[in-house]
């Protein structure tokens, strides 16, 4: 901590001044080279956008006199064309199936077409070649050229005459020719003239002339193409470049008449395309040309690395030497306060005999005076405070061996009260002697429990003359015809859980047992109804609050007589429940004892008795008691309750296994549910197989 403060110090007013002088330098470096790279950057673009106007109106001027001299060419061809086209159209008006069954070239060699320089196309009505004197034009779908291809050629069966169309570009040859159409008197077919003239060829090499001028006065602009405006995009150049990937850009500059622009690395350069629409209209075909641009950018990189170097030289001459200025200059300002820093470091490590020099007469001599100052009081403040620190560490010494002392002696008395309730419960002799299987699974919250089992044998049959409280006919109501000299031999187990939990609760349990006790063995109580009726009042009649009133306390719990008769060697069960039920596993089934809702202690049904329950017990039967500890306790991943129905899911999933397993699966099931919260209850389960 104290090399850390070490460093804020040194570093601070450097930081500061970098902060406050160079900072607004190096933005403003920066700005001014962002600012004058934009301005070229502008120029630059503004040149180029300058450069493509001028090649435009160049194209469009040579367009313009490649379609007036076509003009000049067509008046001439116009009449050829329809001559020849009418002559052909008479030979076969009367039986126009000649067009399908004859060969092209017969039909021309009729007419006296020249198929050498001209050709001819015949169409059906799904406007498909399908004869030719151009063999490679044969199976050609006109449909594929779009929509306006269709609609033109419709248009011509509407005609009863030739109709001669502008010069356009023949798609096999990419060259300039005049077509003609006309349809067959029934409209089955459309004949198509092809023509071209030695002029065509002057024209487009003038054309191609001034464009490849174009590409050598302008060393960036690496190719310009022109391409009709139509739905495949044809063109004279048989050198051009039009990727697929482009079509979709040229479509849409097309029909929107909006340039566009796509930039693609190719061999480690950075070329621009550039699509223009040039408006030339004239033709039913196309209504224009599309000009394309293959520009390469180096100059606009070229740019960027001149700024980036004049940036460079500009940072290096101003900001580096700034830098060093005022890293020289604080350190020389810093380095009295550096020593100022180490003496603080130092007293902070309890160190306090380091006082600082006085030299010169500034600031840091003036608090350097004060600090000196400050020491020496800090000095005496620490003698004083370690003095009272020694009395009062004394003192508290004294108080902890008290404490100690006085928390030992409560330990033992616990210790040695678990021992008394321990004595008091069921001993592992009694129940062994008793029970030929079973388990008890308790686990108090604290040393000692408010939880508590507890057990005794009654061996003889009473009279009735023997018990003031229960007759022989309601003590053995399943056995009351056996024979007057029978033995029976009973055995009582309580399961509890008295009011409370820890000291209080153990205090509860010590009574609830003494009260149970004094009812079957000094009383003669046998019916466990009886008994817990009796223990009920004798809580009720005990302790008294500040008013008069009975204390609200007492148990919930089982209280189960198991008869044994030496005749028959059949065992009844009759058992007595407060709040607590009985759960009974046989064979298959599971039948569940309900309690009587009222707690063994004052309540608001403190008048009425407890029922007395009786069954027959079987060999293999399984029966299981047990307290609110494990259903209440918190847990899982939510942090919930166990609660009753998974707790009974448990115990059925589990009655095939061994006592002994049981009992283990249940403290690793609650440790586990439990997991790092804290125990909140007592827990008690006892299971018995029969």
């Amino acid at each position: 901590m104290a090399e850390e403060i070490k460093i804020k110090k040194r570093s601070s007013i450097f930081r500061q001044l970098v902060l406050l002088i160079l900072l607004p330098v190096v933005i403003s470096i920066l700005g001014y080279s962002y600012f004058n790279y934009t301005q070229n950057s502008n120029r630059l673009i503004e040149a180029d956008l300058q450069k493509r106007k001028l090649i435009t109106d160049q194209i469009r001027t040579s367009m313009n006199m490649f379609d007036a001299g076509s003009q000049l060419l067509e008046k001439n061809l116009d009449e050829k064309m329809v001559e020849m086209s009418n002559r052909i159209i008479d030979f076969y008006k009367k039986d126009t199936a000649v067009f399908s069954k004859t060969d092209a070239d017969l039909i021309a060699e009729k007419a006296d077409l020249d198929t050498s320089v001209n050709d001819m196309y015949v169409f059906n009505n799904d406007k498909v070649i399908f004869n030719a004197t151009f063999k490679k034009d044969v199976g050609f779908d006109f449909k594929k050229l779009g929509d306006r291809y269709v609609k033109f050629l419709d248009s011509i069966k509407t005609l009863d005459h030739c109709f001669p169309e502008r010069t356009s570009i023949q798609y096999a040859t990419n060259r300039p020719r005049k077509f003609s159409y006309h349809a067959t008197p029934d409209k089955k077919y459309i004949l198509e003239l092809s023509f071209t003239s030695p002029g065509y060829e002057n024209l487009q090499n003038i054309m191609f002339g001034s464009i490849d001028s174009l590409n050598k006065n302008f060393t960036e602009i690496r190719k310009i193409t022109l391409y009709m405006a139509t739905e495949i995009f044809p063109t004279f150049d048989k050198t051009a470049i039009l990727k697929e990937t482009h079509k979709p850009a040229m479509t849409q500059v097309y029909k929107t008449g909006q340039a566009k622009e796509i930039v693609e690395e190719e061999n480690e350069q950075r070329l621009t395309y550039s699509y223009y629409f040039l408006d030339m209209k004239g033709s039913n075909m196309h209504d224009g040309w599309i000009i394309q641009f293959i520009t390469d950018d180096s100059n606009q990189k070229k740019l960027i690395a001149r700024e980036l170097k004049n940036l460079g030289w500009l940072l290096l001459l101003t900001v580096l030497p700034l830098f060093l200025l005022i890293w020289f200059g604080t350190k020389r300002l810093t380095n009295p306060i550096k020593i100022l820093a180490q003496k603080v470091n130092r007293i902070s490590s309890g160190s306090l005999n380091e006082r600082v020099e006085i030299k010169g007469n500034n600031e840091i001599t003036e608090l350097s005076s004060h600090f000196n100052k400050m020491v020496n009081d800090l000095q005496d403040s620490y003698n004083t405070l370690e003095q009272k620190v020694k009395d009062r560490t004394s003192e508290l010494e004294h108080q902890k061996e008290i404490v100690e002392e006085k928390q030992k002696e409560i330990v033992d008395s616990i210790n040695y009260a678990q021992r008394i309730q321990k004595a008091m419960m069921a001993s592992d002799h009694l129940l062994n002697e008793n029970l030929q299987d079973y388990f008890v699974f308790f686990k108090p919250k604290d040393i000692v429990s408010g939880d508590f089992y507890w057990a005794c044998t009654v061996n003889d049959l009473k009279t009735k003359e023997q018990t003031n409280h229960s007759t022989p006919e309601q003590i053995n109501q399943l056995t009351e015809n056996r024979k007057p000299e029978t033995v029976l031999k009973r055995f009582y187990l309580a399961v509890c859980d008295s009011t409370g939990h820890g000291v209080p609760g153990a205090f509860m349990s010590l009574l609830n047992i003494n009260f149970l006790n004094e009812a079957i063995n000094e009383k003669n109580i046998l019916a466990p109804n009886d008994v817990l009726n009796f223990v009920r009042k004798r809580l009720m009649e005990s302790p008294k609050d500040e008013s008069g009133e009975s204390a609200k306390d007492g148990m919930d719990g089982v209280l189960m007589c198991f008869s044994h008769s030496s005749e028959d060697g059949e065992t009844d069960l009759l058992f007595a429940a407060a709040n607590n039920p009985v759960l009974l596993l046989r064979e298959n089934a599971t039948i569940e004892f309900t309690a009587d809702k009222m707690p063994i202690g004052k309540s608001p049904r403190d008048e009425v008795s407890f029922r007395l329950q009786t069954e027959k017990l079987k060999q293999g039967d399984k029966i299981y008691c047990y307290t609110d500890g494990f259903a209440d306790q918190f847990g899982g991943p939510k942090g919930k309750k166990f609660k009753y129905k998974p707790l009974q899911e448990f115990i059925i999933s589990n009655a095939h296994l061994s006592s002994a397993t049981q009992k283990t699966l249940f403290n690793e099931t609650f440790d586990k549910w439990k997991g790092l919260l804290e125990q909140i209850d007592d827990v008690l389960i006892v299971g018995i197989n029969i």
